[in-house]
């Protein structure tokens, strides 16, 4: 895994609000765009997640994922059929 690669995250509604609230700054100058959920997953570069949720997630905390599930692969990728001979 490379802190580049994508990752994927079922945001709950913790979660948008830190999202939201991380970009307040930038909102002054660009309007705020929420996080492209497909079929409830959010992908982010891991750097990315980490930077936005990473003082938010400790022992305890209220967790800003569904069933603190972070997927490496892309969940709404299909699955294709292989022959095994």
């Amino acid at each position: 895994m490379n802190m580049n690669d994508y990752v994927y995250v079922r945001l709950n509604d913790h979660g948008r609000k830190i999202h939201r609230d991380n970009q307040h700054e930038l909102s002054k100058f660009y309007p705020y765009t929420p996080p492209k959920e497909i079929n409830g997953w959010a992908r982010f570069q891991m750097w990315e997640l980490m930077r936005e949720f990473g003082r938010h997630v400790y022992n305890g905390c209220v967790m800003p994922f569904e069933n603190t599930e972070i997927a490496l692969t892309d969940p709404n990728a299909r699955e294709t059929d292989c022959e095994h001979k």
